[in-house]
């Protein structure tokens, strides 16, 4: 049972204090995509005190998550004010906190802040791979600065006292790059497989009746570009020459949500298509339960959590073959994976679903079975606190 006897088969002193650099606003309690503050929480659980210097732009205040969980905003006036801030912040809170661990959430600037305070005050340092990073050309491609993140991400992962990272892929890059591999983690993010096992009948009856006649598939995710929701819209055009039995329901807020609802629109995709923006994790639930499958884009994954929430609910998926996605579905047993980009295979791995309804409900099985063996969150959680325990008693940083 997903957390039974966590605490007892932790050997982990309560009176750590453990501080993280983060990118994510949901811990300010404002526009949370995801269970990244209940995620925390549970973290909380575990260690005296828990801190998180988040950076933001102006107009946040502190959250106090729980009694040993807070999230700081470092309020800059610009993003190039989010290092001298965090950095300024950190500061006060050493002051009032002797911090074993520093854990930043990627190898960049948050990794940087987690870096100089690491060194001035003798913490360890854990950086997180929360994406796909290395030797990634669409990555590359996303933004025009990211080149020179590269040396940045480089330098951190030598010096860092741990790096954990989301898949097996994300690993084998790192040490082929020539990162040791012992420091190196892999502890995807802690997925409650009982929550998602759990759905209101009653709710699920509603969303099928609200599109009755239709099939459901689901897209969850940041409306941004690494989610390249285009090529699937180009993938459903040529689905619907075939099959117009479905509705897609695009779940999630972002930069592009305008231009890609406008995209849909010139596709003729009005009756297929509907955005409904961001909703609360609690009720994704109900939505997955309703589907019959999930569908992802992204040309870059390092994980893939959706595929995991998606498959406790005996949800099969079928997605582009990222790093992270190779490393949850199983091409051809619990899902199937496309080339990144080729909207062609998409939409022929999307109408082997919507043409057969039981080989969906097979895959779907077999994709549940499979995350509750590999993906059960409470074992993660105890993996990370396990990590975080053997960086804090190790000896002095590299």
């Amino acid at each position: 049972m997903e957390n039974q006897n966590l605490t007892n088969n932790l050997n982990f002193h309560y009176r750590v204090k453990v501080l993280m650099i983060s990118l994510d606003r949901g811990l300010l309690g404002k526009g949370e995509l995801g269970d990244v503050s209940s995620r925390h929480r549970e973290y909380g659980k575990f260690v005296e005190k828990l801190d998180i210097i988040v950076f933001s732009r102006a107009g946040f205040n502190k959250n106090q998550i729980s009694e040993t969980v807070a999230a700081y905003p470092t309020n800059s006036k610009s993003k190039f004010g989010y290092l001298c801030d965090a950095y300024r912040i950190g500061k006060k809170l050493f002051a009032e906190n002797q911090y074993q661990l520093l854990a930043t959430q990627a190898p960049f600037i948050s990794g940087l802040v987690g870096y100089f305070l690491a060194k001035k005050y003798q913490a360890k340092l854990l950086i997180h791979f929360h994406g796909d990073y290395i030797n990634n050309k669409e990555w590359l491609k996303e933004k025009w600065y990211n080149f020179l993140l590269v040396p940045i991400s480089k330098f951190l992962s030598k010096k860092a006292d741990g790096i954990r990272v989301m898949s097996q892929g994300i690993k084998d890059k790192l040490v082929a790059s020539g990162i040791s591999e012992n420091k190196i983690r892999v502890i995807s993010t802690p997925v409650s497989l009982v929550k998602f096992g759990n759905w209101s009948n009653g709710k699920v009856e509603e969303l099928k009746n609200q599109y009755q006649g239709k099939k459901i598939i689901l897209f969850i995710g940041r409306l941004e570009a690494v989610k390249d929701l285009p090529t699937l819209l180009k993938g459903l055009k040529e689905v619907t020459k075939i099959d117009s039995s479905f509705v897609l329901l695009v779940i999630g807020s972002g930069s592009l949500a305008n231009d890609w609802q406008n995209l849909a629109r010139e596709e003729g995709l009005d009756d297929q298509v509907k955005f409904l923006g961001q909703l609360e994790h609690e009720d994704l639930v109900n939505y997955y339960a309703a589907s019959e499958f999930v569908v992802n884009s992204s040309t870059s994954e390092s994980f893939g959590k959706i595929f995991v929430e998606a498959a406790a609910c005996g949800k099969p998926a079928v997605a582009t073959a990222t790093t992270g996605a190779k490393e949850i579905i199983i091409n051809g047993q619990t899902g199937f994976l496309s080339p990144v980009g080729e909207n062609s295979s998409l939409a022929a791995n999307i109408l082997k679903f919507l043409a057969d309804e039981k080989l969906a409900k097979q895959f779907g099985q077999r994709a549940k079975e499979s995350v509750a063996k590999r993906f059960d969150g409470g074992i993660n959680t105890a993996e990370i606190i396990k990590f975080w325990q053997e960086l804090i008693e190790n000896k002095k940083r590299p």
